[in-house]
């Protein structure tokens, strides 16, 4: 049949609807005059009331008086006979279609009662359906023992909780697979495997729920997350899966996922990255994780993770970095670490690991595993013994970029063939150990290491040593060691920001003049050098420092002026010297300054119109209380954080400001510590 389009239906409501007679087919079709009034008589509606009043009349007869009185009662009988018989047919009539309406009444209600019992048995069919649907599933998931019959049966397990939703609630409702073959079965299993997770991880607290458990595809449970690192960018984060829909990557990073991590999670063999760092996972890997076989990055980092770094780790036979950092692992570290024949980082740093490391990272005694690692970070553990002479030494030439094995307890000297065979390493940070000797000594240039921190040890006699043939070196950190004199080539490392030589017992003198070259220094720390004399002008052509800890020396004289240059200066420590003079109005240039430490000096004036309107409204501590002795002080300040006396210190924190590195924020200062205070480096302008 041909279906009418919108132009035909168009052409015939405008052929039988209009306005007025001009649309009359009367006028419109050319009849003649008496075709038109026999039409018009036809349809006229009042033909029927005119009969009616027409009997009611007398006749003609009855007004001449030609007709008797007989005939004229006689037609009258006639009338009333026809109108009962008239009356009796509409009667029959309307009892007629009271029957027929009976009967369509009947039948509908006939109809409805068969459809209402078909609809019945259709949602008893649809219940009956589910139930086997349900069982059916029960039965695949424990015989393939993907999942315990034990938790598929309670009530409050997320075993249970998928299975409930796979099964009764689940719009995508994927056939339960015949075979026992897992690998048949993958879009099922795979989808249920999730649904554990999300229910096992409390999904409903996630932060974002990335179409976990709606009607897509498991393959489309993902999103495009902002890369919070160049802000330009965007990340897939959720379920990713290659061409042939084949779960490759779960990334799941700071999204409130809480709980323990399922063992049915080892079904997804095909992943090649787990990331799930920064949330609240706790209790242990599952020994199911050694079936994912294909691993190439697993990250769990920031959790509460408990345990121990699995034995088993080396099943990864193609993984290629390791993130167990921020967690609470412990025990010594697995000798199978080392047959990691592809992996380029080791991050293990901040548990409770502990024992030697030395022959895990003994490369003699394994001559493939770990010949491509790259970062290894295991600081702010509870490591003891020596790093050793052949750490790191392989048959081949190390790619090694980055150690970090600060915080922990080592012991022994800084190997000397750190700084001579790895010439691709960039980073070496051993700060707080119980590392002793000197610095090692070493011919060959080095134009690659940048970062050398060994603060907070037991070295001991020059800081010289290797320095002069680092040329790249920016970060020197010495402090709290017990060195014993520096040299001047110091001063030809020119590429220097970072330079702490604080709390060393170097002998008496002036402040270094060889500084004066280091023009690039944005940290500067000589805190408790035993430095004498006047503080140098020279320091106000350092412009760009942000930090200059000179506390704790024996300074003497007036501040000079020329530090009013330093408008990048932020965190300015002179206290526990012996200043004296006023404090230079330059100071007041400081527009940057967040920290000003002048107490237990010698000062005098008053501060409040250098210090009390800066932009950035400073801590400032200065010897602005009254003397106990004489009741008054020869410094005033209106707006200081803290004023102490000269007779009653109150600032007397030993805190060296070192950088506390770390490789999460690519060894860049993310905070300032001074005892008490702590300023965070987000907080600086």
């Amino acid at each position: 049949m041909m279906e009418a389009s919108p132009d035909t239906l168009n052409s015939a409501s405008s052929s039988s609807s209009g306005d007025g007679g001009n649309t009359s087919p009367i006028n419109s079709s050319g009849i003649g005059s008496h075709d038109a009034e026999t039409s018009a008589t036809m349809e006229s509606p009042h033909r029927q009331s005119s009969m009616d009043v027409e009997q009611s009349l007398p006749t003609v007869a009855e007004v001449t008086g030609r007709r008797t009185m007989e005939h004229i009662l006689r037609r009258r009988r006639r009338r009333r006979q026809s109108c009962i018989l008239s009356a009796l047919v509409v009667l029959v009539l309307a009892l007629l279609a009271l029957s027929i309406g009976l009967a369509v009444e009947l039948s509908a209600s006939n109809n409805k009662q068969s459809s209402s019992s078909q609809d019945n048995q259709q949602t008893a069919q649809t219940i009956m359906d589910s139930q086997k649907r349900y069982h059916d599933m029960v039965r695949f998931l424990s015989e393939t023992s993907i999942s315990s019959l034990t938790s598929l049966e309670d009530d409050s397990s997320p075993q249970h909780l998928a299975l409930t939703f796979l099964a009764l609630l689940d719009p995508l409702g994927l056939p339960i697979p015949h075979s026992h073959i897992i690998q048949e079965g993958y879009q099922f299993i795979t989808r249920y495997v999730l649904t554990v997770l999300y229910f096992g991880m409390q999904g409903d607290s996630w932060t974002q729920k990335r179409h976990f458990l709606s009607n897509l595809p498991t393959c489309e449970w993902w999103e495009l997350n902002l890369d919070e690192s160049t802000r330009r960018q965007y990340k897939y984060v959720g379920v990713i899966c290659n061409n042939n829909d084949i779960i490759t990557n779960l990334i799941l990073p700071n999204n409130n996922l809480h709980g323990e991590l399922p063992t049915e999670m080892a079904l997804l063999t095909t992943l090649k990255t787990l990331v799930l760092n920064v949330n609240q996972i706790h209790g242990s890997i599952p020994t199911t994780f050694k079936n994912l076989y294909w691993l190439e990055h697993l990250w769990l980092s920031h959790n509460a993770i408990t345990g121990t770094v699995p034995n088993w780790i080396d099943s990864y036979v193609g993984i290629e970095s390791l993130d167990l950092s921020y967690n609470r692992l412990e025990g010594e570290l697995p000798a199978q670490l080392a047959n990691l024949e592809h992996i380029q980082m080791i991050a293990l740093d901040n548990n409770l690991l502990s024992g030697p490391i030395h022959d895990v990272f003994n490369l003699h005694n394994n001559s493939r595993g770990l010949q491509h690692l790259q970062f290894l970070y295991l600081e702010s553990n509870r490591f003891s013994g020596s790093l050793g002479n052949s750490f790191m030494v392989g048959a081949t030439e190390s790619p090694l970029v980055a150690l970090d094995v600060s915080d922990n307890s080592l012991t022994g000297r800084l190997p000397v063939h750190l700084f001579a065979q790895f010439p691709n390493l960039q980073v070496v940070d051993a700060n707080s150990n119980q590392l002793i000797g000197q610095l090692p000594k070493i011919l060959n240039t080095n134009n690659v290491l940048t970062f050398l921190a060994v603060h907070n040890n037991s070295l001991t006699g020059e800081v010289s040593g290797l320095l002069p043939n680092l040329h790249a070196l920016t970060h020197l950190d010495v402090s709290s060691n017990t060195f014993t004199k520096w040299h001047m080539d110091i001063g030809a490392m020119t590429n220097l920001t970072y330079l702490f030589l604080a709390n060393n017992p170097f002998p008496r003198g002036p402040f270094p003049s060889f500084l004066s070259s280091l023009t690039n220094l944005e940290e500067l720390s000589l805190q408790a050098t035993r430095r004498t004399g006047s503080i140098p002008c020279f320091l106000g052509s350092m412009t760009r420092l942000v930090l200059l800890d000179l506390e704790n020396n024996q300074f003497t004289g007036a501040i000079p002026s020329d530090l009013g240059n330093l408008s990048f200066l932020q965190y300015f420590r002179l206290n526990r010297n012996q200043l004296s003079n006023s404090v230079p109005a330059e100071l007041s240039n400081l527009l940057s300054l967040r920290l000003l430490f002048l107490d237990s000096n010698n000062l005098e004036g008053n501060l409040s119109s250098v210090v009390c309107n800066l932009r950035w409204d400073p801590m400032v501590v200065a010897d602005c209380a009254a003397d106990d002795s004489t009741g008054s002080t020869n410094l005033f300040c209106s707006c200081c954080d803290l004023c102490c006396s000269t007779s009653a210190p109150c600032n007397d924190d030993n805190v060296v400001p070192s950088k506390d590195p770390a490789w999460q924020f690519g060894y860049q200062r993310y905070e300032y510590h001074f005892g008490p205070t702590r300023h965070s480096i987000s907080d600086a302008p």
